[in-house]
Formats: structure tokens, sequence, C-alpha cells
């Protein structure tokens, strides 16, 4: 079916005026692309298969959407099946044959060689030029085709004075000679492409493909680095300290260079998204773990490497907005910790994956860096856990735990599920402490030291999805200690929040909204939430509390109204008891109202008059039904996007949803703990927590663990 798309394309470019052949050589372009694109994404879905993980998407999804009767998929289609018809696909549309492939591309070739010089065809020739790179990889073209058809082009993009197509030209030819034996060609090349790009920069802003060339050049030094185990030894040290100093230093620069390029990133253009997680990610990352290379780094690595991380999450949360997070109003979080009398650390634990080839295979040697602000402390702390796949794998079978993926993020993704569910409580018991033995066991000594009552942590990708307040500390009692019994927790995304205010709870002004029905257009996709106007109930019922709550229920809540409100009184707490959802993505990021869901754009909008009226924004924004969406590691963005777009200090949403009657009980506990005198948002969290733990029959971490407060925690 594919094949005959493009057939229709390149019988229509021959019928069109104005330039056919350059319709006709972009269609085949584009069939090329697709596949190439196929080949990889076949590859990607045999791993899959492979090592279980595809079931486990399945499985997650059941799970989340409660159908426990739904097929797995490779119950539909076996692997041998699934791949069979992949291949089928992928055979069809490179013509079923590797000659008559590379016969095709020897005619597109001509084709492309037959063009009169332009910019388009320029452009098109690269294209072509980047896809017999990606086939090259797997030995289908010869490399000296490649590099003259290259030189061809940096010829012709001189002639006609195109400086961008002659920097990629040459930035393509590094990216040729990017192995091993060939890394001096890869620099010259690759450091022209830079010197052309830098020569179309402007003085307010960098060339857009500067940070390219950037790149690759830290990843031509990077390559040439031994392994990192190797280099903690004296005599590799000695040896390897430029090309790790220059690696650095290139991927510094493509850093700042994107940094710099941040406002394009979320000025609302997708064509200036930059291919956010494949490029911008790893670079950062990489950096990072260049950063953090040394054993015992030095204090202004630590503090870069954590404001690297910081500057992903910031362009992650802008990204999802498609607006600048704000600048204004907020302050560091350890000028915070140093200054409040409240004692708390401020975790930054960073996920390194690390892929090695050994004869012929890929070895996983990832390791958690964690990096600790204390009170009272100028001197970060740092320790490194190492969870390669031989180490995950040891512990896992001695724990006799049923995980199919041997690394840090296959355990993540078990006991995320099992949280979830709940016959797992073993389970999640032993996966909760080895979790807590990779990310927390270093950091033991220095809270005991600064008597530490609260822990702040900026979270790195799948963790995000776990509530760390259920990680086991103690495994050896009879009744199990979990990490709430010890402390209270927040999550800040980035190095500042805004500034923090200590909430005085008695007397608080509260909108308090709920939907026990959804609309007949979601009654199939949203249970009823029977307990809505108890859960309203409890909040106003807390004894001397002078609490003022005006109420949004059912028909009442409605988008109009909401903004009515928020617009016209001064609320310091917004309370929703609605279904909703979290993502990655904006456009399945919603709040359910009763005439319509809410989207996050929506969300700026209701608050947008307040924000201008109010000197003071809401304190806290509680979401008690919600969820992330199923098998989205990113989905915590969500809640940190609908908080950005409230105004709000603080936000307390779930992870997962609860029976609605568990949130009556979470509701009084906590408001109940709000009011008290020199209490934190995050120490009446933890009371909440641990008072519903005590309960009989809500042992599991389940019905007590997913709610997470998100910001100022004072």
């Amino acid at each position: 079916m594919a094949n005959s798309v493009y057939q229709q394309v390149l019988d229509y470019s021959k019928k069109t005026s104005g330039s056919p052949a350059l319709m006709q050589v972009q269609a085949q372009l584009n069939q090329l692309t697709l596949v190439e694109n196929l080949s990889d994404w076949r590859e990607t879905i045999t791993k899959n298969m492979k090592d279980g993980s595809a079931n486990r998407i399945c499985d997650e999804w059941n799970r989340k959407t409660k159908k426990k009767n739904t097929p797995r998929l490779f119950k539909i289609f076996d692997f041998q099946s699934i791949d069979m018809i992949l291949n089928e696909i992928v055979n069809q549309l490179a013509i079923q044959d590797r000659g008559i492939l590379l016969q095709q591309i020897d005619n597109l070739q001509h084709q492309i060689e037959q063009l009169p010089k332009s910019h388009a065809a320029l452009f098109i020739r690269l294209n072509f030029a980047k896809s017999l790179i990606r086939l090259n990889r797997s030995s289908k073209i010869e490399e000296f085709i490649i590099e003259e058809f290259l030189k061809e082009t940096i010829k012709q993009a001189r002639d006609i004075g195109d400086l961008k197509v002659e920097s990629y030209a040459y930035g393509y030819l590094g990216e040729l000679h990017e192995k091993p034996n060939e890394w001096e060609l890869a620099k010259d090349n690759t450091q022209k492409a830079l010197f052309i790009a830098q020569s179309l920069a402007t003085a307010a802003s960098p060339s857009e493909i500067e940070y390219l060339w950037e790149w690759q050049l830290g990843r031509i030094y990077k390559s040439q680095l031994p392994p990192r185990a190797q280099a903690q030894t004296k005599e590799i040290q000695q040896e390897s300290p430029k090309n790790l100093d220059d690696a650095r230093q290139m991927y510094q620069q493509a850093y700042l260079t994107l940094q710099s390029l941040r406002r394009e990133l979320v000025a609302g253009n997708p064509d200036a998204e930059l291919s956010f997680q494949n490029d911008i990610e790893d670079i950062y990352r990489d950096y990072v773990n260049l950063l953090l290379w040394d054993s015992n780094p030095h204090q202004e690595n630590l503090s870069k490497a954590r404001e690297v991380i910081s500057s992903l999450q910031a362009v992650e949360l802008e990204n999802f907005l498609r607006l600048a997070c704000p600048e204004s109003n907020i302050e560091e979080i350890d000028k915070i910790i140093d200054e409040q009398p409240v004692k708390t650390a401020f975790f930054y634990p960073i996920l390194v994956e690390d892929r090695i080839e050994v004869e012929e295979k890929i070895e996983v040697k990832d390791r958690i860096e964690v990096i600790i602000k204390l009170p009272d402390d100028p001197n970060l702390k740092h320790y490194s856990t190492q969870v390669d796949e031989a180490t995950v794998k040891e512990q896992i079978r001695e724990l006799q735990i049923d995980v199919k993926e041997y690394t840090f993020n296959g355990v993540l993704k078990k006991l995320q599920l099992d949280f979830e569910e709940e016959y797992t409580f073993e389970d999640v018991k032993k996966e909760g402490k080895l979790v807590y033995d990779w990310l927390l066991k270093g950091a033991e000594q220095y809270l005991k030291e600064k008597e530490i009552v609260t822990l702040v942590f900026a979270l790195d990708t799948n963790l995000r999805n776990i509530p760390l307040a259920a990680l086991l500390v103690n495994d050896k009692e009879k009744i199990p200690k979990y990490l709430i019994d010890n402390y209270a927790l927040a999550l800040a995304p980035r190095l500042n929040i805004p500034k923090p205010n200590t909430l005085q709870g008695k007397g608080l002004k509260i909108l308090a909204a709920g939907l026990k029905e959804p609309d007949d257009n979601n009654k199939l996709k949203f249970p009823k939430l029977n307990y809505v106007e108890k859960e309203i109930k409890a909040i106003k019922e807390i004894a001397n509390s002078n609490f003022s709550v005006y109420e949004l229920i059912d028909n009442k809540f409605k988008i109009k109204n909401l903004k009515k409100e928020i617009d016209t009184s001064a609320f310091k707490v917004l309370h929703l008891a609605t279904h909703g959802e979290f993502s990655s993505s904006p456009e399945k990021t919603f709040l359910l109202a009763r005439d319509e869901p809410i989207n996050i754009n929506q969300i700026g909008d209701i608050f947008r008059t307040q924000a201008q009226r109010q000197p003071e924004p809401i304190e806290i924004l509680v979401l008690s039904a919600c969820e992330t969406a199923a098998g989205d590691k990113r989905a915590t963005l969500g809640i940190s996007g609908v908080s950005v777009r409230a105004g709000a200090r603080s936000s307390i949403a779930s992870l997962w949803t609860l029976d609605d009657e568990i949130s009556v009980d979470f509701t009084k506990i906590f408001y109940k703990q709000l009011i008290k005198q020199k209490v934190t948002k995050a120490q009446a969290l933890q009371e909440a927590q641990k008072q519903l733990k005590d309960l009989p029959g809500r042992e599991h971490p389940r019905y007590w663990a997913p709610y997470i407060l998100l910001g100022n925690w004072l």
C-alpha cells in the first residue's frame, strides 16, 4: 500500500508544472527514507518482542484501564508471524532484493546529479547523502561513493554561495568517518563544518546548526576515551586527559549553543524543536556523563552537572507548554535550604546510561550519580552506584524477582506496575528496598549528621513515575519501614521554585470543585466518583479550621463557572475532585469538567485574569482523582505543566487512580494537619500518608503512596 502511495506521488509529479524533476526525486527520496525508518523500527520491535517489553506495555495498559480480559498483543500474533509481516513490508518497499535496491539508489543518484544547481537541489543532495550514510552503517553502500558525492555537493554549494549546505556536507563527511582509525579525518571535516556554521551566526543568536558539529566533535573526542572503569586507573588518567578535556569543551559549547536557542524551541514552531528527544537529550546527558567521568568529581563539575540536567528538565517543560518557564518571582532551592529552619536536603539523582560494544555485543554499564545539597554546607555531596547489567541481574536473582530487563529502568518499570496491584505486596517490598539502596543508601550518614527531616528531589526520567514514599528503608523489622516514615518528601523539577511562603492553615479560602458523574460523552471512559460530595464536605468539617469553602459540584462545575470564581475571589487553595490524566503530550493532558475536558491551554486562560488581579498566587492545587498516562515515562510533565499554567506554588496529585473513598480519608487527614502551627505542606502530606498506611487493609503502598507534592514544600 505504501508503495502505491509513492507511485501516486511520482505519477502526479510528472503532470505538475514548476519543477517536476525535483518533485519526482523528492518522492523517491521519501520512499528510501521510509525503507530505512521501517528497518530501524523492525529492529526495535524485534528487540522488544525478544525481551518481553512489548507484552509488558500491553500488561500495563490492561492494568491502567482495568480491562483484565484484554488479550495480550503478542498472544494474537506470535513473534515469528509479526517478524515475517515486518520483513515483508520492508522487503516490498525495498523492492525485495538488495541488488535491486542498490540499482534503485544508483538510478536515484543519477537523477539527482542531473538536477540544475539550486538551493532546493542541494538540499535534496544532502538528504540523499544522509540516507546513504545510514545504509553504509549496514554495509550496503561503498564509503568512497558517499565521499565523492559529498565532495561534489561541497563544490556545487561553493559555486552558488550556499554556506549552510557547505557546512552540512562537511559535517556529513565527518559523520561518515566517525569510526576507529578515521578519527582525524572525522575531526578535520567536522571542524570545517563548524567554522562555516559559526560564520552564519548573528550578534543576537548562533546559527541553528552550530550545535550539530559541536556535538559531533564532542562525540569524536569521547569515542577515543577508554571505558570509564579503565579510565579510573592512574595510568589511563595520565594518557587521556586531553581527549577528556576536549570532549568536555565541545559538549560545553553545544550545550551553550542550545541554551541560546531555547527560546526558539518554545516559540510554537514545530520545526524549531530540533528533534528534542533524539538530539537535545542525548547532548545534555552525554555532557553530564563527561562531567562526572571521574570517580571523585570536582565541585565545579558537580555544580555544572546539576545545572545541565536542570536545564534539560526546563527544556522538557517548555517544550511541553510551548512557552518559556517563569523566570520572575522564583528563588534558588539551595538558598531556601540554607535560610529556612526546616532541615532539608536536596537530591539530584541522575541515571547515566553507558552502552559499550564488546566483541560485537552491547554491554550495559549504567550508573546512578547522586548529587546532594545539604543545609549550611557550601560543598555538594556526591556518590555513585553501579547498576550495570551483571550487577542488577545478580541482585534480582538473589531476591527472586521476576524481572525480564536487567537494568535500572527495567526494575523501575516492574515496580511501577506492581504498585497498582494488591497481590504484589511482597515484590513491591523487595523492589522498593533495592531501589532505596541504589538511590539513598549512600546518603544515610549525611542525613543523620545534619538531622534532616525533609527530602526534596529533582527526579530523572522513569524515577518520576515512582512514589518515593514507598521505598523500603528497612526490611528486617516485622512492620516494614518506608522512606515516608523517616522523612517528609517533595519534588522540584528545577533548581528553583516559586518564592516560598509558609502557609497559615487556619482561615484558608478554598475553592473545591468536583464531578461525581461525567457527561454522556465521557460516561463510558470514566467511572462515577461516588464520594466527591463527602470529600468536599470533609474539608468543610475540619474542626477549628475556619476554612471558607466555595463549592462547584457536578452541574455547577463548568469551565465558565470555574473561571468566574477564580477571577473574582482570592483563593489560597484549589481542590479538584475530578477525573484527569497527565501525559508528556499537552494534547493528552486534561482535567474533566461537567461540560467538557479542560486542556492545558484552557487552564492557562482560566488563571490569566486571576494572575493579573491577585497579588499572590494559589498556594496549593490539589488534584485528588487524576492519574498519569500508561507507559509514559514523562507523564509527570503534565502535573508540572498544570501547576505552571495555574501559577500555583505547590501541587498535590496522584500517580494512579484510587478508589475515591480513599481520597476522602486522605483529604480529612491532610487538611487537618495543614492547620497545625509550624507544619509544612510536605509534613502534612507525610502525616496523611503515614496515617493512611496504618488503616486496616491499607498496608499496601497502592492505597497510600501515589500522592506526590510538587513545588514549594514549606
